[in-house]
């Protein structure tokens, strides 16, 4: 998925999808709610890294491609 393409189905503007991918912005609670309904993944995996698993990690990127 490109970020053109996260953008539109999370309804998250390309630049500010763009900026929180490069760690330039943080997302706020809502935008991060949509990128991972729009990723098909649970926020958290979004959100807390310490606790996220090898296998949260593969899920997510198995979410991810299959967009």
């Amino acid at each position: 998925m490109t970020r053109g393409q996260l953008s539109a189905i999370s309804g998250v503007p390309y630049p500010s999808v763009a900026a929180y991918e490069v760690g330039r912005r943080i997302p706020s609670i809502s935008a991060g709610i949509r990128i991972a309904d729009a990723l098909g993944i649970h926020p958290r995996l979004l959100l807390d890294e310490e606790q996220r698993t090898e296998n949260d990690d593969e899920k997510a990127e198995e979410s991810y491609a299959n967009l």
